[in-house]
């Protein structure tokens, strides 16, 4: 709300602008003829005082406490510029004072206004519609800021969407390329990678010479592959062990033409029979836990080919038919 010390007052016809620190008089024969009431300028000081005295209107101001709102409680200035100022208020509303004084001087106090000021109310409205007008404004100047960063954001978070989905679709487009890792015959039936993805094993037939295995290190591409097992007897497929350590594999010898699943241990080439089987080309796999070894064979007389399973972590132990006993 606007400070009531700026707003327009009359008293009686007397009109006050603190806007312009005027005071005008308008008679009845004005009201009639709508001329342009009769205007005079103040010093502001002079309608600062006038204004103050009708806000505490019917209250007696003291002079210390009009020095201390009018001039900032200068008290060497203020004591001679209030006597100053009322006498010249006195002077410019002797009109009103027909029927007595219009500002009374209390002895030994201050001063009082006697005629009742009335305040503009239109004026003080106006404040108020500009006061809401403009909280309004900032209300909506805040929403639409926060809306500019929200949407910005929007764009933001979209925008690198587009791109990591534009970017993954160029990754797939991207011509297939082929690399040749062996030339053996034979070595793209069961090919088998590490589980550190260094290192292929697979089985492959040289001119001349036995199925054999073969490793392939990733990380040596100027070394050719190694062969793993004697050319003596026949290996196909192979399935690595958990720790990479170790191979499993059917190994057919072909001097006695026995078939065994054998153990590999990398470190030291050292090879272990666990249990027979019947062919080099047996289906075999590792447990995800790296206990069991499942494998097919059809090694007992009498018997169907069928699914055996064998304990890596137990010592010495035999393979068990998984399959049903299902005789020829």
């Amino acid at each position: 709300m606007k400070d009531k010390s700026q707003l327009v007052f009359c008293l009686e016809n007397c009109r006050v602008d603190p806007s312009d620190n005027s005071i005008s008089f308008q008679t009845q024969g004005d009201e009639l003829s709508l001329n342009e009431p009769t205007k005079f300028s103040l010093q502001p000081k002079f309608i600062e005082v006038l204004s103050y005295l009708a806000e505490r209107y019917p209250n007696v101001v003291t002079r210390d406490e009009l020095i201390a709102k009018v001039w900032e409680g200068n008290v060497y200035v203020g004591t001679k510029a209030l006597t100053n100022a009322i006498w010249h208020l006195r002077q410019q509303l002797s009109p009103l004072a027909q029927d007595g004084a219009v500002i009374e001087t209390v002895r030994k106090t201050g001063y009082r206004l006697l005629l009742p000021p009335v305040f503009d109310p239109l004026d003080d409205t106006e404040e108020d519609l500009l006061q809401a007008t403009a909280a309004k404004l900032q209300r909506t100047t805040k929403r639409m800021r926060f809306m500019m960063v929200a949407m910005g954001v929007l764009i933001l978070i979209s925008g690198l969407f587009i791109g990591m989905h534009l970017y993954q679709d160029k990754l797939r487009m991207t011509d297939t390329q082929v690399t040749v890792l062996t030339r053996d015959p034979g070595s793209e039936r069961y090919p088998m990678l590490s589980r550190d993805r260094r290192w292929l094993v697979y089985g492959a037939s040289r001119p001349g010479v036995t199925s054999s295995l073969y490793l392939k290190d990733f990380k040596r591409d100027d070394l050719p592959a190694r062969q793993l097992t004697p050319s003596s007897s026949s290996e196909l497929r192979a399935v690595w062990s958990f720790d990479d350590s170790k191979l499993y594999f059917a190994s057919c010898n072909k001097a006695t033409d026995k078939c065994a699943i054998t153990q590999l241990t990398l470190a030291t080439n050292e090879m272990v029979a666990l249990a027979p089987c019947s062919s080099d080309m047996t289906a075999i796999d590792i447990s995800p836990d790296g206990q069991y070894l499942s494998y097919v064979s059809s090694h007992e007389v009498g018997k169907t080919g069928g699914i055996y399973r064998l304990s890596l972590v137990q010592k010495d132990a035999t393979a068990e038919r998984q399959s049903c006993e299902s005789l020829l």
